[in-house]
């Protein structure tokens, strides 16, 4: 028997080493064929300097492999040599914006799109771009440009709603999103903020959104998770915790839901339980400042002054700037 487990276990774990060198071997190999194949290119480039294709395929490699300045001076100079070429200008716009250089982006999609009017996807990037940075009125006007060309572009339909969204228009993003999941009923995405905005609403058609995106994404915690906000926010605490645990049992490192589930606790004057799910929640996210926050909370209301006061310290480590924890720590004091 001994023997018998002996032998299992060197059998698994040779695995688990097949399976990390298999996984460090496939990156290495990756790294061979990219660094063949920036090599190839190079000496095609030394026979046929001025061709601008060639640099051009260069840059795609270096972009892919993350080496955005190489990929920028190739793409420039394939620029240089054809000056007017939208392909080349979109990729730049691309590599740009991988670099943060948004504006410098923007530009590139510009002038891509002034040469090719109906160039879909570069107006599907700058449309993005400008949603991000927050111009919605330039991002929405150019969605509504790709969508009078195509009314079923659904990346396109669901950015504008995104953008009502953004705005404060709560009716028309509905409305936007609905669509969206009118013609692609697998659109998790768009199912997924029709829930959340139903919910703002404090309208329960939201559950029904949230099963939908649960059916297109069984091992997701994100709907289950929503489902649990929806009902702690309207008080019912007994499902809000149910809803937390599916979303725990799909990802046990959700620590939104270990972070409501102690607030939950506290609403109800269970301390301990609440300490031990914000244990957990510092363990998974150091970073959330209101955990340690919480959890002086619930140590100052079980009379554990000291260990309070150290909650409260180490949340204003963290956030010199957080008043809560400053009068919190003032009044302990």
């Amino acid at each position: 028997m001994k023997k018998l487990i002996f032998i299992t276990a060197l059998v698994a774990l040779m695995g688990a080493c097949t399976t990390n060198n298999d996984k460090a071997f496939n990156k290495e190999q990756k790294q061979l064929e990219s660094s063949k194949s920036i090599t190839e290119i190079s000496i095609e480039i030394e026979k046929d300097a001025t061709n601008p294709e060639l640099y051009y395929r260069r840059s795609n490699v270096y972009f892919e492999e993350k080496m955005l300045d190489a990929a920028l001076a190739d793409m420039e100079q394939s620029l240089v040599l054809s000056e007017d070429q939208p392909l080349y200008l979109f990729f730049k716009g691309r590599i740009l914006y991988a670099m943060n250089k948004t504006q410098d982006a923007a530009i590139a999609y510009e002038k891509a799109i002034s040469i090719k009017p109906d160039f879909e996807e570069a107006q599907l990037k700058l449309a993005e771009l400008y949603y991000i940075v927050k111009e919605h009125k330039k991002s929405m006007d150019l969605y509504n440009t790709i969508l009078a060309n195509n009314k079923s572009n659904t990346t396109a339909l669901f950015f504008k709603g995104m953008n009502f969204k953004e705005i404060g228009d709560t009716a028309s993003a509905i409305q936007t999103f609905q669509k969206t999941y009118e013609i692609d009923p697998n659109h998790y995405d768009a199912v997924m903020q029709l829930g959340n905005l139903y919910a703002g609403l404090k309208n329960k058609i939201s559950l029904d959104y949230y099963v939908t995106a649960s059916r297109l994404k069984p091992k997701s915690a994100e709907p289950p998770y929503s489902a649990g906000v929806y009902f702690q926010q309207n008080n019912e605490y007994k499902k809000a915790v149910k809803m937390y645990e599916q979303a725990l049992k799909a990802d046990e490192k959700y620590y939104q839901a270990y972070y409501n589930s102690a607030l939950i606790n506290i609403e109800i004057g269970r301390y301990s339980d609440a300490i031990v799910n914000l244990n957990t929640v510092v363990r998974l996210e150091p970073g959330l400042v209101d955990a340690y926050y919480m959890r002086g909370i619930c140590y100052e209301a079980m009379n554990n002054k000291e260990d309070a006061i150290v909650n409260y310290q180490y949340t204003l480590a963290l956030d010199p700037k957080h008043k809560a924890a400053q009068k919190a720590l003032s009044a302990i004091k």
